[in-house]
């Protein structure tokens, strides 16, 4: 059985300064939809999604891979930061308000 995992490198960062986003240990050439979620205020959040297609070790490496279909096109590692659009509070699991730090 494959394990899988996310990796975010750094985990905090600055607005201007990349991050490195990798998953392994899936099945290869299997399709993954990416989703980044930040809880922003009271009522709403920004959301970004991108779906990739895993190479034969079954990783996708948003340094390397482009999405099949999402919010961006082309190999972009903040793509899903940039991306990012309003979302209405109720379209979002509720486990994202509950772990997510409101700066308010």
């Amino acid at each position: 059985m494959l394990t899988q995992h996310l990796s975010v490198s750094p985990v905090q960062s600055f607005a201007d300064e990349a991050v490195h986003i990798k998953l392994s240990g899936m099945s290869s050439h299997q399709s993954i939809t990416l989703r980044l979620i930040s809880a922003v205020g009271r009522d709403f959040c920004v959301a970004s999604h991108a779906t990739f297609i895993t190479d034969a070790s079954g990783c996708v490496d948003l340094h390397e891979h482009e999405p099949v279909s999402g919010m961006y096109k082309g190999i972009d590692p903040m793509g899903l930061f940039w991306t990012q659009r309003r979302t209405e509070k109720d379209k979002v699991p509720q486990s994202i308000w509950k772990t997510s730090r409101l700066n308010l």
